[in-house]
């Protein structure tokens, strides 16, 4: 049996990641946990989408074409200060929380994903006050 998603509200994600493979991985769990899900490869597509749609989360890599994840994330909050943004990433263990924080990141989960994790960070930045950070999990 398919787990039923939490919420049945369509809350709707826009996904910005420049790996075809992980980004057709996202949007198929995405949409299985009952995400609408709109999907682009770098950040200037997600700085133009969200500037044309209305998202509830952005969920961004951080490094690629165009715009790094941080941009996308602080361009995001200045158009809507309440949109949240999950960002992943190889390099968590080079970013300092402040510069995530001040760049409007609500949480950070480091590559490789798990999937389960995404899930829990979409999950859980609704209702979350301030910055977290996914542990790393051992390879």
């Amino acid at each position: 049996m398919q787990a039923m998603p939490k919420s049945e509200s369509h809350v709707r994600v826009l996904i910005a990641e420049d790996e075809g493979d992980v980004r057709d991985l996202l949007c198929d769990t995405l949409r299985e946990h009952g995400y609408a899900v709109t999907a682009v490869e770098d950040g200037a597509q997600a700085i133009r989408a969200f500037r044309d749609q209305d998202f509830d989360i952005v969920l961004t890599d951080l490094a690629m074409p165009g715009y790094s994840g941080l941009q996308v994330a602080k361009a995001c909050r200045r158009q809507r200060p309440s949109v949240k943004v999950v960002m992943f990433t190889a390099w968590d263990l080079l970013l300092d929380d402040d510069q995530c924080i001040d760049h409007g990141v609500d949480r950070l989960i480091p590559k490789p994903l798990r999937m389960s994790a995404v899930i829990d960070a979409l999950d859980e930045v609704g209702s979350q006050a301030r910055f977290q950070r996914t542990p790393r999990t051992p390879l």
